[in-house]
Formats: structure tokens, sequence, C-alpha cells
């Protein structure tokens, strides 16, 4: 539905394609009230993302470092470095940054599987009782460990915009849910 507006828009108005973004889709659908509830809505997403990552990497370093600062002032110090990173204005500045970013997850997720493979394989299969199908307890962090993996949602029209094919962008962004939703499934499946 996001791109049969934002075709329409680009059809019957004067809009620029590198214009385009969510506040002007929704605002020429919905008006001002629709501007204001994408900024709301993205703002606390993105506010949301921003703490648990603060949270994950000050509780990760506590536990590399435990007797060294307590998880409050690791939390503390990532805040002068995200708000510099806020400052900058492009993206291809912090490129390099992200793909070395993407290749470390990369790795970590070959890791990952090749140890529960070799595992599962080494112990002769999957155990009786290892599969369960259902459990409501787990079900909440389980929901949002699959949001959170689809976080990047509102940059979806500013990455089509910026793409020199734009052509081809479907096709990339559905080989990419298709790519996140195999690893994790695959990580479901072998615990």
């Amino acid at each position: 539905m996001l791109f049969a507006v934002r075709d329409r828009l680009l059809a019957t108005t004067d809009v620029h394609p590198m214009e385009l973004h969510y506040q002007r889709v929704v605002g020429e659908v919905l008006g001002r009230p629709g501007r204001i509830a994408v900024l709301s809505a993205v703002s606390f997403t993105q506010a949301g993302f921003a703490t648990a990552y603060v949270i994950f990497i000050a509780n990760n370093l506590n536990s590399l470092y435990p007797n060294f600062l307590g998880p409050w002032m690791y939390g503390l110090m990532q805040i002068p470095i995200l708000v510099l990173l806020c400052w900058v204005r492009k993206l291809e500045y912090i490129s390099p940054f992200a793909m070395l970013g993407t290749l470390s997850i990369l790795m970590t997720v070959i890791t990952v599987l090749y140890y529960c493979f070799s595992e599962q394989l080494s112990d002769g299969g999957v155990p009786d009782g290892a599969w369960t199908h259902f459990d409501w307890g787990t079900f909440p962090v389980a929901f949002g460990v699959i949001v959170y993996l689809f976080e990047g949602i509102g940059l979806i029209l500013p990455l089509e915009c910026k793409m020199k094919h734009r052509e081809s962008f479907g096709v990339v962004m559905w080989g990419t849910h298709l790519s996140i939703a195999t690893v994790v499934a695959s990580f479901g499946l072998i615990g």
C-alpha cells in the first residue's frame, strides 16, 4: 500500500523522488494529523531501539569487565559517542563502519550456526523432548525479537530514493526480508 500511494503521488504531483519520505506520503493521504502520527511513531520506536542498544552494550561490557565500572556507567559512556554519530547527516560517511558491523554480524551468525549444527551432529541428532511447539511464556520475548529485527522499516523510502537503480529495490527489499526470516527461523529451529 505504501508503494501504491508513493507511485500515485509521483504520478499526480510534481514531487521529486528524492523528496519522498514517510511524513510526505502519509501527509498527502491523512494531512497534518498523519504527519504528526508518523513522526511520533518513528520517534517512539527509534528511542526504544536506541535504549535497547545502549542497555545491550552496557550489559555486555559489564559482563566482560565486571569490576571496572557498573552497567550504568557503561551506558552513560556511550551517550556522547551516539550523540556525535547522530549529527552525521550523510550515510556515506559511516558506511565503512556499517559494512564492518554487517560483516561481524555475518561471521557471528555463521559461527553460531556451525557450532549448533556440529553439536547436534556429534550428539546423534535432536534429543527426545527437545522440540516444543509453542510456549506462551517466551512468546513476548520472541515477538520483541522479531519486531526488533525489522526495525529498519523507517528507512525503506529513503533508501529507495538514494539507490542508483531504483527499479531493483523491490527485489533487494524482499530478498533482504527473506534472508532475515531464514536466519531467524534457522536459529529458532536449531536452538
